[in-house]
């Protein structure tokens, strides 16, 4: 079974966003669907190419700009361009020269020679356990329904929720309190 972002696109056009930044699979009876054995966590770019002589994403300082969203002894590594070509490809092409690339360090690309690194991003293998219980808030209702509708801004949610949700989070999932889930279309959702 294959469901891939181009031809989900194709087939959902205008309902599914071109460069999503997380994915979550489950089968059609609604059975979550995780790699056995692997924690992947969500990609993440600190850095950009140029800043200081390369393009590096290093674990210190993506725990801390990314505080409770990276396990702090990853098991493995994987880095890719921003546009999604892996790094190992990216060498091959272009002889640019990889100084770190470990999970206990992260992903660091050096320019030498001329050539110059892109830009970065990486994600993590973290231990099964880690992400179960630290990736996902509990559920938040802190509003309900009134003429206007119902408002679960994150501000508010901050407020009256303080030190359960993080400041900037990397996404959302929005469910009735029954647990049906709210997708568009059919729902008028402002942000």
């Amino acid at each position: 079974d294959y469901e891939t972002l181009s031809l989900t696109l194709i087939k959902y056009p205008l309902r599914v966003c071109a460069q999503p930044i997380a994915i979550e699979v489950a089968t059609i009876s609604g059975t979550p669907v995780l790699p056995p054995g692997n924690n992947f966590q969500v990609w993440f770019d600190s850095d950009n190419p140029n800043t200081n002589g390369g393009d590096s994403e290093l674990l210190t300082v993506l725990l801390s700009v990314y505080h409770g969203y990276i396990c702090p002894n990853p098991l493995g590594i994987e880095a890719q361009t921003i546009s999604g070509q892996p790094a190992i490809f990216q060498t091959i092409l272009t002889e640019t020269c990889f100084l770190i690339y470990n999970p206990t360090s992260g992903f660091s690309c050096v320019n030498q020679g001329g050539v110059l690194c892109a830009d970065y991003k990486v994600r993590f293998t973290c231990q099964e356990d880690w992400c179960s219980s630290e990736c996902m808030t509990p559920w938040f209702d802190r509003d309900d329904p009134n003429g206007l509708g119902d408002n679960e801004t994150l501000s508010l949610t901050l407020i009256q929720y303080p030190l359960q949700v993080c400041t900037q989070p990397i996404a959302i999932e929005v469910a009735t309190i029954s647990g049906t889930p709210v997708l568009p279309p059919g729902n008028n959702f402002q942000v």
